[in-house]
């Protein structure tokens, strides 16, 4: 029973994984809106790359504007630009 509950957690953070990136994904059973818990872990999942990308950069010596510019180029690149206009 637990090995079913986990496989369907997995298939909503998938999913999720899925709807907010284009990350290449194994295949998994879509959740849809089961997914919605998943939506703020994917974000988090996100930021931490940026941030670790960003943190790169600087580290390499990189200005800070295009250290910024390339780190949003990124996260364009792993989300297909969604929601880049805020």
């Amino acid at each position: 029973m637990e090995r079913d509950s986990l496989r369907h957690l997995t298939d909503q953070f998938l999913s999720a994984l899925a709807l907010l990136t284009r990350l290449p994904l194994p295949d998994h059973r879509p959740a849809g809106a089961e997914a919605v818990w998943a939506w703020p872990l994917v974000g988090a999942l996100l930021g931490l790359a940026a941030a670790i990308l960003a943190s790169a950069l600087l580290a390499c010596g990189s200005a800070p504007g295009p250290a910024a510019a390339l780190t949003l180029a990124g996260l364009a690149l792993m989300t297909g630009g969604l929601h880049e206009d805020g």
